[in-house]
């Protein structure tokens, strides 16, 4: 029986999990925590804060600016981005 759904993986974020619950938790609303967050969930997938509170959070507990165009990819990639000092771009 085929229900209709996809459901997206969750390799790449279970290989960041200590890094993927510091994020959630320093940057998300303890009442919106998600269950589950997969491959290709962006931040906007599992906050509904606005994109200036997202970047304002990240920047004070990463202490590093981000772009509306960081929070569109996967969290696991913001992870790494984080990680490597922000947006590689700039």
């Amino acid at each position: 029986m085929s229900s209709g759904f996809s459901f997206g993986g969750a390799k790449q974020i279970e290989g960041r999990r200590e890094e993927a619950e510091f994020f959630i938790k320093a940057v998300i609303d303890p009442d919106e925590y998600p269950y589950f967050v997969s491959d290709e969930a962006s931040i906007y997938d599992i906050s509904s804060l606005s994109s200036e509170d997202l970047r304002l959070r990240v920047e004070r507990a990463y202490g590093v600016r981000i772009t509306e165009e960081d929070l569109a990819i996967p969290v696991w990639q913001l992870l790494d981005r984080l990680r490597g000092g922000g947006n590689q771009d700039e």
